[in-house]
């Protein structure tokens, strides 16, 4: 142990037996230290004699990870590859989704878009083992994702008419303000009880519970989103053009479109924000803690148009029947709507001496020479792609010691969701112009049940600790 006078480099350190001596001139204030321990301060004079004891710091020597269904056990006896990351670590990382908090945070954890076209929702994945040559798609390589005990459905599109370019993850409908820590089990001792649905990887999401005296809590976290500068062309302007051409000796092709200056990338493209509204109320008292908390997500993105609103409710319950007996309930549910429109690429290759309206301010379909716009404003402004999602969810916990050390747990959980999606194409523009106009309209509902139960032993044995799961 590091025995230090405070303010000065001055000091001692202990023998294995934790005994030191120390020779100072007057009163002062010893620091005493050692990794892992809290570190204390303590006034003494020349003639003090010190008898003290160290606590050892919460989370360093005695840290605590999440295992297979939520059981908790001590770093140091972890089998298996898994890494921890806290609420602290994602406070700072507002986003919709809980896998997009993950990336760069997880060591050996890939978060990617599956499509580079420029879709208004591009489907992400993220991968743990990389990719492998299974059937069913690119959802054959994604973990399994674990809520509270419970597994979440992540697999397939959620937008039957927009087709699976265009994706709104199950993910989204879970507000990250909610989530306590995010497990993440790589190797196959430690996602072996979740057998082939873990063949990818395990990721274990554990949400807040209440602790302590009631607390409300209020947050609210604004985002400017802009696409960076080294994602851009630096691309002629309309006055840069016409001079090219001109010395070219082909001006008079270009001389129907007057004195226009028109960057695309600014007709198609905006400052994006995210507002985030969160409210909680927790506490607890000797036998029950209770969470209960409500968020809106508000996001303008970047491409014009494109805006999603969630609105998001979860409770949780914990309550201590008996010594033996004890009950978790969660309830929640969220809702999604987004609003989406794809740009594309074909507006990179659009001249900048192109207005994107005509002289009377109506939304330009074609230019003086009858070619057409692709895409055009009023494609933005007329055509809508909007999806509504409606999801509910609700879990029952119990678990009860049967013995010192032996514990049985048993969950039963239901999902509800309810999509809706409607996309129209105006005959005002070029999407539906041919045709009159169009309309399409889906609606899907999906039910999941999901239950399972577990037996948990822990003891004590010498200096260590056996544990086991059978599940």
């Amino acid at each position: 142990v590091s025995i230090l006078i405070k303010g000065t480099n001055k000091g001692t350190t202990t023998d294995f037996k934790g005994m030191f001596s120390l020779k100072i001139n007057g009163p002062v204030t010893l620091v005493i230290s050692y990794l892992g321990y809290e570190k204390k301060e303590i006034n003494v004079n020349a003639t003090t004699k010190i008898d003290l004891v160290l606590q050892e710091l919460q989370g360093m020597l005695k840290e605590v990870v999440v295992s297979a269904y939520g059981i908790k056990e001590a770093k140091e006896n972890q089998i298996g590859s898994a890494y921890t990351v806290t609420a602290k670590d994602l406070e700072k990382r507002p986003a919709l989704r809980i896998d997009a908090l993950l990336q760069g945070l997880v060591p050996g954890l890939e978060f990617s878009s599956q499509d580079q076209g420029g879709a208004a929702r591009p489907r992400y994945s993220t991968r743990l083992r990389g990719e492998s040559s299974a059937p069913y798609g690119v959802m054959a390589n994604d973990p399994l994702w674990v809520l509270d005990g419970i597994p979440v459905n992540t697999g397939g599109t959620t937008n039957s008419i927009a087709g699976p370019e265009t994706s709104i993850s199950p993910l989204s409908y879970i507000n990250p303000e909610d989530i306590e820590s995010i497990t993440v089990l790589k190797d196959a001792s430690a996602t072996a009880i979740y057998g082939s649905s873990g063949s990818n990887g395990v990721i274990l999401v554990r949400t807040k519970k209440g602790n302590g005296t009631p607390i409300v809590k209020y947050t609210f976290r604004t985002t400017i989103d802009e696409i960076a500068s080294h994602n851009t062309f630096n691309v002629l302007s309309g006055d840069q053009y016409r001079r090219v051409v001109n010395e070219m000796g082909l001006g008079a092709s270009i001389a129907g479109y007057g004195d226009v200056s028109n960057n695309w990338l600014d007709t198609y493209y905006r400052k994006g924000q995210i507002n985030t509204h969160n409210l909680s109320v927790s506490g607890s008292n000797e036998s029950t803690n209770y969470y209960v908390s409500g968020s809106f997500y508000d996001q303008k993105l970047t491409s014009i148009t494109n805006e999603t609103q969630r609105y998001s409710l979860r409770s949780q319950i914990n309550t201590d029947v008996s010594k033996r007996l004890s009950f978790n309930f969660v309830f929640g549910g969220s809702f999604n709507n987004n609003a989406m429109w794809t740009v594309g690429n074909n507006y990179y290759t659009e001249l900048p001496v192109r207005s994107p309206y005509n002289k009377d301010g109506s939304y330009a379909l074609f230019d003086y020479l009858g070619y057409g716009l692709y895409p055009s404003l009023a494609e933005a402004y007329q055509n809508d792609n909007d999806q509504s999602t409606l999801q509910a969810f609700s879990q029952i916990q119990a678990t009860f010691r049967i013995m010192p050390g032996l514990d049985f747990t048993t969950r039963a959980g239901v999902d509800f969701s309810s999509i809706n999606e409607v996309i129209y194409s105006s005959m005002q523009n070029l999407t539906g112009m041919d045709s009159n106009g169009y309309l399409y309209k889906n609606q899907s509902r999906q039910y999941n049940w999901t239950s399972n139960g577990t037996l948990n032993y822990t003891k004590q044995l010498f200096d260590g600790t056996l544990s086991s799961l059978l599940g």
